[in-house]
């Protein structure tokens, strides 16, 4: 089983059991959008850079000793119509395309609280309104299990 196949509670153990590095995660997340991500249209933006250096920061964490939480390490991504601090915000609009986020949304401040890693910002309609992506102005993302179809098929 591929290590981006796992569930997130599987994650958790396979850190704590020192099976896995939270690096070697981040990075098969990264290497599973670099096979698929030409046909799937998923993300609007990735935060490579940043993911890997905090789940390197992690690791070191780790091995001094820090305790790991529920959630420590494990890889995120969020739809790109919640605010992230310093990150492109666009909502899948080309009037946002060069916008930065302010602020931490609430509950992007909670996940990092919990010391998640965010590693990419998916694709959505044009400000949330609808659910296939077919609405986004920059692409449809597509189904991964059925690539002829839209991501929702409603």
């Amino acid at each position: 089983m591929k290590i981006n196949e796992h569930m997130g509670f599987e994650l958790i153990e396979k850190i704590k059991n020192k099976e896995l590095s939270i690096q070697e995660i981040i990075q098969s997340y990264y290497e599973r959008i670099d096979e698929t991500e030409d046909k799937l249209h998923s993300f609007v933006h990735l935060t490579q850079e940043k993911a890997l250096k905090k789940a390197k920061t992690f690791d070191y964490n780790l091995k001094r000793g820090k305790s790991v939480g529920r959630l420590y390490g494990l890889p995120i991504a969020i739809k790109d119509n919640i605010c992230v601090k310093d990150e492109r915000l666009t909502c899948a609009s080309q009037m946002l395309k060069n916008f930065t986020a302010p602020f931490n949304a609430t509950v992007i401040q909670k996940l990092l609280d919990h010391h998640l890693i965010l590693f990419g910002k998916t694709n959505l309609d044009e400000f949330a309104m609808g659910v296939s992506t077919e609405n986004s102005s920059f692409f449809c993302t597509r189904n991964p299990w059925n690539q002829d179809l839209p991501q929702n098929i409603w």
